[in-house]
């Protein structure tokens, strides 16, 4: 709610002006707003296991699941975090 109250006008005046769309507002009726202002909407967990509703609108999708390669999983780039690792080394544990 933070970040979206921070930047909501400046949304609503780029979708107004650039794409001529109508505000989008959150809160109570938000589902009403992603359908009346066409927000895409991306469920993320497999068609297979559960397809899209018959009664979603055009602009929301079930598109599955997000994986990584897992060849790669839990390899950190420690170049390009260098400075984040050096961090946490040095000091107490964060969490």
């Amino acid at each position: 709610r933070i970040q979206w109250g921070s930047f909501v006008s400046d949304i609503n005046f780029w979708r107004r002006r650039s794409l001529r769309l109508p505000d989008v507002t959150a809160g109570p009726g938000i589902a009403t707003s992603i359908v009346r202002c066409h927000v895409p909407f991306s469920a993320m967990w497999s068609p297979s296991f559960v397809p899209k509703p018959e009664d979603w609108p055009e602009q929301c999708r079930v598109v599955g699941t997000f994986t990584q390669d897992k060849k790669k999983a839990g390899v950190v780039d420690e170049e390009k975090f260098a400075d984040v690792i050096k961090w946490l080394n040095e000091g107490d544990p964060p969490v």
